[in-house]
């Protein structure tokens, strides 16, 4: 079943991420409710292929864009492709650990 979010809104100022070419999604700092359309749209763009995550420079991670994350990342297992979140910063694993989610729910790396 794939992953189906609302679309995100029109504007983007700080877009759930910016992607570099060839070495996955740098989550953007801010991952809070209103991102979590933005974020679910880059994400689903690399549904198929393996993907690795940047979560180092995310100072805020809200329930909504931690739901895309888990989603995504249930998604890319039944789909056989690896999903990966690699250098989280303190802010990041201290908003997952408030949030209840264990590192290998999101595929978390050191």
């Amino acid at each position: 079943m794939p992953l189906v979010l609302p679309q995100p809104p029109e504007e983007s100022d700080a877009a759930a991420g910016r992607a570099d070419e060839g070495q996955g999604l740098r989550l953007a700092p801010l991952l809070d409710t209103p991102h979590a359309p933005l974020l679910a749209q880059e994400i689903l763009g690399r549904q198929g292929a393996a993907l690795t995550l940047d979560a180092g420079a995310v100072e805020l991670l809200g329930g909504r864009c931690a739901e895309v994350l888990l989603a995504a990342a249930k998604q890319w297992r039944e789909d056989g492709a690896p999903f990966r979140l690699r250098g989280p910063s303190e802010a990041f694993r201290r908003d997952c650990g408030l949030l209840g989610l264990p590192d290998a729910a999101l595929g978390l790396e050191a």
